[in-house]
């Protein structure tokens, strides 16, 4: 089976299906009068048109702005392989660099230059998820200390962790979409390496 046919058994999401996401950009595009997929980069979707493009679709227009915003965004425009462990580590040396030790010293549209594709709320829950993970493993509840802590302790654990998770990116282009096929090895090769691990884990024990 080519896994980057339409019916592919690799699916966009654990609910959403390449037709249903293609279904799903085609109905996005004709309520934000775009013709061509890049210029929903970056847009600046209005609850209006969420509430359309829900009423066509049949799906509340929650889901569809969480999918967009945590999800296809990236899949459809970042220019790299959307690694987890890598966003973090890039996001975490971004804030030592900068020195933050303040929240409202993160200036997120400076932050998404740093991020190629990337939106604001996907990246401030990955940050949200560091501060609150490393509060709880520490006595820690400044700002600028946590970030040393990722930065010295936190960045070396990410890099030795073989549970990644790569996020394969789509191809959408004359009404079509496919997943890009360099994703979808990846995406093997880490299911494949976390198995192994997971077996030989088990023969330790």
């Amino acid at each position: 089976m080519n896994v980057l046919e339409e019916k592919s058994y690799l699916s966009v999401d654990n609910d959403w299906t390449l037709p249903m996401t293609k279904d799903f950009i085609k109905a996005l595009m004709t309520a934000t009068l775009c013709n061509d997929i890049q210029e929903l980069k970056n847009h600046t979707i209005i609850d209006c048109v969420w509430r359309k493009v829900g009423e066509d679709l049949k799906i509340d227009p929650s889901s569809l702005k969480n999918f967009w915003y945590y999800r296809l965004h990236m899949q459809l425009f970042c220019t790299e392989p959307i690694y987890f462990n890598d966003i973090k580590i890039k996001l975490i040396e971004y804030l030592y660099e900068k020195g933050i030790s303040n929240k409202k010293d993160i200036k997120w549209q400076n932050v998404l230059l740093y991020f190629e594709g990337y939106t604001q709320l996907f990246l401030y829950r990955i940050f949200t998820y560091l501060i609150r993970t490393t509060k709880e493993s520490t006595d820690f509840t400044n700002l600028a200390a946590i970030i040393n802590h990722l930065y010295v302790h936190q960045i070396p654990n990410i890099i030795q962790n073989v549970n990644d998770k790569i996020l394969p990116r789509l191809i959408y282009e004359d009404g079509n979409i496919k997943h890009l096929d360099i994703d979808v090895k990846e995406w093997m090769s880490l299911q494949n390496r976390r198995s192994e691990h997971s077996d030989l884990s088990s023969s330790e024990e």
